[in-house]
This record gives C-alpha cells, sequence and structure tokens, in this order.
C-alpha cells in the first residue's frame, strides 16, 4: 500500500533503485525487477497485464556463497507509477540466459510480512502465487526493496528528504528552490522544541527518537501562491555494534592451535549493550555464519581466529560492525620423568625423595610457567616445592604434576 510510505493517491511515484537479497548463485543466472499494480484480491486478481514497467536485466556474480548478499539495482529507465495507483506488487524475476544458472532469494529475520512466488514451488502450480506460509515456510521472508522519489503532480514543488539508514540526522529540500520566496519546515519531532521548525531551503533535521515523523514545508513563491507539502519518514535509530573483548582458550590437543572451550556467553551482551530490537550475526574466519554462536566454541582457524559480529535492525542494509580474535594459548610442553626410588630406612614404606631438580627436568628450558604437584588423594603439595618430599602412601605412590 503505497499510503504505508507516505506516498498519496495524487502523488507519482518514481522508482529508481532496486535490492534484493541473493545467495548460492550459478552460472548465467540474473535478475530483473517487474513492478505490478495490485488490488485488494492479491493473488486471485494478479494479472501480467497490470505490468506497470521493469527494469533492466542484470547477470549475477555466479560466487556468491551461503552468505546472502544485497544486490542492488539502479534502473536504467525508471518506473513510474501514475497517480491513482494504491497498491503495487515488486516482484524479482530470476532468470537464465543459456545455462544452469540458479540463485536463491534470501530473507532478512526481521521482516514481518508475507512473501509470494510463483512457479517453482512445492504445490506445482504455475503463474499462480503462493505464499511463503501457504508452502511451508512463515519465516521465509525474501528481502526486496525498492526506493525513488515523489512527483507532486498537482503541485509546483517537490519535497526531498535525504533518509540515510544509518544517520539519525536527515537533510531536506524543495526543488525549483529559485521560484521560492519562503519556506517554513516543521519536522513533526516536537522533543525539539524550537529546533522541530526551519525556515531554511535546505535545513537538516537531527531526530530525537524511534519513530514515524510528518513533514510539513509551507511554500511561498515569487508569485504569491502557497503551496503546503507533506512526506512521512520512519527514523529508527540507527545499530551499533561495540567493542569485544578478545576470548582466550587452551588449545585441546598439544600442538595442534585448536581448542573446543572457548566460552562466548558474554559476547552478545558485549555486542549490543543493551540495545534492544537488534540482530546479531556473526562470520567466523572460515566465512561460516550464526545466528547464535555455539558455546563452548571451536575455533576454526589455527592460533588466532578474527570474528566479526554484525548488528543490524529491519533494514539489512543498515548494520554495524566489530571483530574479536579467539587466541589459542598452546598447551606447555610436559615432559616424561623416570621413577624416582629411595631405600626404606626403617620397613615403613615411607622416605624422602630428592625432588629438586623435579621441576627442570618436567619444563626444561621453557618459562612462564607454573609447576603444581599433588598426592595420590589430591592434596596440593605446597610451594616453592621443598628439595626433598616424603610420600604419603606407604611404599609406592603415583604424584601428578600439574604445568600451567
Amino acid at each position: 500500500m503505497l499510503k504505508d510510505f507516505g506516498i498519496s493517491e495524487n502523488e507519482e511515484f518514481i522508482i529508481n533503485t532496486g535490492q534484493v537479497a541473493v545467495n548460492k548463485t550459478g552460472w548465467t543466472a540474473n535478475l530483473t525487477f517487474n513492478i505490478y499494480k495490485i488490488d485488494d484480491n492479491f493473488p486471485t486478481s494478479f494479472s501480467e497485464a497490470d505490468l506497470i514497467g521493469s527494469s533492466q536485466t542484470q547477470r549475477l556474480n555466479p560466487t556468491i556463497g551461503r552468505q546472502p548478499q544485497i544486490i542492488q539495482m539502479d534502473f536504467e529507465t525508471p518506473v513510474v507509477l501514475p497517480a491513482g495507483v494504491e497498491r503495487i506488487l515488486v516482484e524479482v524475476l530470476k532468470g537464465v540466459s543459456g545455462g544452469n544458472g540458479v540463485a536463491f532469494i534470501a530473507g532478512s529475520t526481521q521482516d514481518n510480512d508475507v512473501s509470494w512466488q510463483r512457479n517453482c514451488t512445492v504445490s506445482g502450480a504455475v503463474n499462480t502465487y503462493i505464499s511463503t506460509v501457504d508452502f511451508g515456510f512463515p519465516n521465509a521472508n525474501f528481502y526486496i526493496n525498492v526506493t525513488g522519489k515523489v512527483n507532486h503532480t498537482s503541485n509546483n514543488f517537490e519535497m526531498n528528504i535525504s533518509n540515510i539508514c544509518s544517520e539519525f540526522l536527515k537533510e531536506f529540500s524543495i526543488e525549483n528552490k529559485a521560484d521560492i520566496a519562503t519556506v517554513t519546515w516543521d519536522f513533526g519531532d516536537v522533543a525539539t522544541g524550537a529546533g522541530n521548525q526551519s525556515n531554511d531551503l535546505s535545513p537538516f533535521h537531527d531526530f530525537s527518537k524511534d519513530g514515524t515523523y510528518t513533514i510539513t514545508a509551507t511554500v511561498t513563491a515569487r508569485n504569491g501562491t502557497v503551496e503546503v507539502l507533506t512526506e512521512t519518514i520512519a527514523v529508527k535509530e540507527p545499530p551499533k555494534a561495540y567493542g569485544i573483548n578478545n576470548v582466550y582458550a587452551c588449545e585441546t590437543g598439544f600442538n595442534t592451535g585448536f581448542s573446543a572451550s572457548f566460552d562466548v556467553t558474554a559476547i552478545e551482551q558485549q555486542v549490543l549493550a543493551g540495545q534492544m530490537d537488534k540482530v546479531v550475526t556473526y562470520i567466523d574466519g572460515s566465512g561460516n555464519t550464526y545466528d547464535v554462536l555455539p558455546n563452548p566454541f571451536t575455533n576454526t582457524i589455527s592460533d588466532r581466529e578474527t570474528i566479526s559480529g554484525v548488528a543490524h535492525e529491519n533494514n539489512s542494509c543498515c548494520y554495524s560492525e566489530t571483530t574479536f580474535n579467539l587466541i589459542i594459548n598452546p598447551l606447555p610442553q610436559i615432559n616424561n620423568i623416570p621413577d624416582l626410588e629411595t631405600c626404606d630406612d626403617n620397613a615403613d614404606g615411607i622416605a624422602s625423595f630428592n625432588i629438586s631438580k623435579l621441576q627442570s627436568d618436567l619444563i626444561g628450558s621453557q618459562t612462564d610457567l607454573r609447576v603444581d604437584l599433588f598426592y595420590e588423594d589430591g592434596q596440593q603439595i605446597p610451594t616453592p616445592l621443598p628439595a626433598m618430599l616424603a610420600n604419603k602412601t606407604p611404599n609406592k605412590e603415583t604424584i601428578t604434576a600439574r604445568v600451567t
């Protein structure tokens, strides 16, 4: 419904850009945007005769993998939706040209509207639109987006807005500046007080919070006529991915550079730092993506791996990215040493053993290591280690050495 985007029935909407998310492409796959006029009886009433216009056909990069990419197409010939059109269907046609190309339309977890597909559906229906809900995928909402500009067919002036998703700060302007005597802006943001209004030809406004705002410009032309222009925009605070502390773990096997014990429970809290209604996607050093990091996490690249954390919201091209490292601490090398033996001088099975060289025998010349010894019953032997040590279990006792 065009009115949901602030486009009234007496305005033309000129579509000049399309975006679609795709993944897993093959050779010779291509895309075309088709714009249809539809009514409240869609999809029953759908007819290809209601095609308003199409973009050019664009070949896809054949190497896009599982990680979706947003493809932007700037229309060579803009599609003009005439005044009076209330509802449209934006269709992305996946074509194949002389080969076995394939492309999958990808989705966004934030989209909450229904998507549709015709041909190649599980039902086998031809030229009939089937909703993603009807063929068993209620959350398979395709990321498809078109943008353009509004042309006021009954006005002499037109409002332009730089609605960049990553900024609260917007810039406004009126076309045909040479014909303007004065303009008064109302940004619909009463919380900003006196800053809610401006008499500049091209003002900036920094919106106070998330919300939908109706922008009004009262334009007085040099010939004395007055026109009131209105546009509705949605403003949302851009996400911010905050810095994350590096995570350390000991390698699971000696001299492997891999660990299966990375504790990543605090990562998402660090990324968002209290932000609500944001989604985080993680990408490991091998290109694998995760909606939730498994915990404990196992690195895929030895010794040191960089993980990206991407925070985004209901617009997947509006995101903030940060990184952190998984750092693997190598296990210390511990040498095998022969058993220690000594003579008992009173037949009680207890004797003193010389362990003055035990630490150097265990770790050699390695530095920054700590050696702990434990009796067979688990009691730790006090440090620093004594030169002489008596066994607690008579005759034979196993001492455990732990190197950290």
